[in-house]
């Protein structure tokens, strides 16, 4: 068995930019591949000063992240409820920044063409998401909704 744990400050802490995070493995294998690449990933003596002062005092810390939860998992639960409303089948997870739409039947064909174009048009829209194909998924029409940062306003009118 494999057991192997990565942890990222900038979705967690909502850092954004600042890409730091650390790998838990009992696997050598892994362990090694981990290693060759961090000789090209370290992170600057700035950033672990900043880091390590936040973490510093950690009731304020576990303060934010109780905070930060409750807000992201609020505001899930609006875009959820607007999903559902609308009847636009959507990946249901339990907590995140973002979502997973599967807007495949709005696509005049099965194509990445087709979702390109369906992308142009949310974008004139004023509708910001990214496509499925810069996510790698399998099947086009497929989009990450991220809607951490989005006033109420917008998620309703959008």
């Amino acid at each position: 068995m494999c057991t192997l744990v990565s942890q990222g400050l900038s979705k967690d802490f909502g850092a954004a930019g600042v890409r730091v995070g650390c790998v838990y493995t009992e696997n050598e294998e892994v362990l090694g591949a981990v290693r060759v690449q961090t000789r090209f990933m370290t992170t600057s003596s700035n950033t672990l000063f900043s880091i390590a002062g936040a973490f510093g005092n950690m009731d304020a810390m576990r303060a934010f992240v109780v905070e930060n939860q409750a807000h992201l998992g609020g505001k899930a639960n609006k875009v959820k409820k607007i999903l559902r409303d609308e009847q636009i089948p959507f990946l249901d997870t339990p907590a995140g920044l973002f979502i997973y739409l599967d807007l495949s039947e709005m696509l005049d064909e099965l194509s990445w063409e087709a979702e390109l174009r369906l992308t142009k048009d949310l974008i004139d829209a004023g509708v910001f998401m990214t496509p499925g194909k810069e996510c790698c998924n399998e099947h086009p029409g497929h989009y990450r909704c991220c809607f951490a940062s989005v006033d109420d306003a917008t998620l309703v009118s959008s």
